[in-house]
């Protein structure tokens, strides 16, 4: 599968704005909830989008990549069950990837 399938792959995605979430939240979801995230999607989602709001549109590079994460994803499965599980646990892990690099200061 190439690069641009993968980034528009709603269960990809969908890992990756889990671990924004993560981010915005100050601490890791505990295992069990990232069992329910493949089970019931929608759910949990809603959940923690309407539960972190605030937090999100306070940090505007948050808030830009939750928009950038989800500006193609039209629903949010009922499941994410087979191949979404392993396309949701490669999004998260590219995610939190890029998360723990430290942004590069410009030099002038």
């Amino acid at each position: 599968m190439n690069k641009e399938k993968i980034e528009e792959n709603v269960p990809y995605r969908l890992g990756r704005l889990f671990a924004v979430l993560e981010k915005v939240r100050g601490e890791d979801f505990p295992d069990k909830l990232r069992h329910n995230v493949i089970q019931t999607p929608a759910f949990v989602f809603a959940y923690w989008l309407k539960s972190l709001h605030s937090k999100i549109s306070e940090n505007e590079e948050y808030s830009r990549l939750v928009v950038d994460i989800l500006d193609c994803v039209e629903k949010i499965p009922k499941s994410l069950a087979g191949k979404g599980e392993v396309d949701f646990q490669l999004g998260y892990q590219h995610q939190r990837a890029l998360l723990r690099k430290p942004e590069k200061k410009e030099q002038n």
